[in-house]
């Protein structure tokens, strides 16, 4: 009875220290936000309530860390969020306009669904273990590329205005996305999607935010790296567009097969090894010409007078 009564208390002891144990938190400007200003959003709705420090000692223990499920961190000056690893419990999270390059520490945030990065100068990310997330806004960074292959809840992502040359939002989920905010990213030619039928019909309107928003000179692709990892750079182009009738191909590359779709994803015309394709039957109006070659895939707008 009297090990059994030891063994317990060790055990609390121990739990106790567990719970009493301080964050480190090397950021100044992070820790002092956390201590003194209302950034712990308690009800959900964007504004912050409350600090974390809740016992007011001038340090944030895991017991606190682990209450918040809600920060709002918006203009702080943070450059780094070490620390922010021990809100295990954290489900939205805003940082815009901050001084963050990396903000790969949050992968050990698991059950994080909202995530506002918009304006920092993050160069690269990883949230391929943050699998619950659902709204993702990373606007205005320095990002070159982005995958969020993993993230099959997601249904708003936002990633307007940075250097991406790569875009992968193929999660197996994309009928879930709402909302791809993609503009204002001039080196980036293909994003990489479920269905390129689908992708191609979701119209963009800003006002709703709602569609796929991408610059003109980008192409849905189901797989971008045959457009990419080329042995040569190869062209598609189809004339005259618009048609009454024939519309031909042309590629340096030997075409394997032309798919053409209706506006609503419906697959209308097909051939195989052609250089030319007869519309003449086919309704007035847009059409999306899926070209498969050797070693690229790209689909084109044609308009049939």
């Amino acid at each position: 009875m009297k090990k059994n009564y030891l063994a317990t208390i060790l055990l609390l002891l121990i739990s106790l220290g567990a719970h009493s144990q301080i964050v480190n938190i090397p950021d100044s400007n992070f820790k002092n936000a956390l201590l003194n200003d209302n950034v712990v959003d308690l009800d959900n709705n964007g504004s912050g309530d409350s600090d974390a420090d809740t016992n007011n000692d001038g340090e944030i223990q895991v017991s606190e860390a682990l209450s918040v499920t809600s920060l709002n961190l918006y203009q702080k000056g943070i450059s780094s969020l070490t620390g922010i690893e021990e809100f295990s419990n954290l489900e939205m999270l805003d940082i815009e306009m901050n001084e963050l390059t990396n903000i790969d520490i949050l992968s050990q945030n698991s059950s994080l669904f909202y995530l506002d990065a918009e304006s920092n100068e993050i160069t690269s990310v990883d949230l391929s273990s943050n699998t619950a997330l659902e709204y993702l806004y990373l606007n205005l960074n320095n990002l070159t590329s982005l995958d969020i292959s993993q993230n099959t809840n997601m249904v708003r992502l936002g990633c307007y205005g940075n250097n991406l040359s790569s875009l992968n939002i193929q999660n197996g989920n994309n009928t879930n996305l709402i909302e791809l905010y993609a503009l204002n990213n001039p080196n980036l030619n293909c994003v990489q999607v479920d269905d390129v039928a689908y992708a191609n019909n979701q119209t963009c309107n800003q006002n709703a935010e709602t569609g796929f928003c991408v610059d003109d000179s980008v192409t849905f692709n189901t797989n971008c790296n045959l457009s990419i990892k080329v042995p040569e750079n190869i062209e598609i182009s189809v004339y005259p567009n618009p048609t009454a009738s024939i519309v031909k191909i042309k590629s340096s590359d030997q075409i394997r097969e032309v798919v053409v779709y209706s506006v609503f994803g419906k697959r209308v015309l097909a051939q195989q090894n052609t250089t030319s394709l007869d519309l003449s039957k086919l309704n007035s109006g847009m059409y999306f010409m899926n070209v498969k070659t050797n070693h690229k895939e790209e689909t084109i707008k044609v308009i049939k007078k």
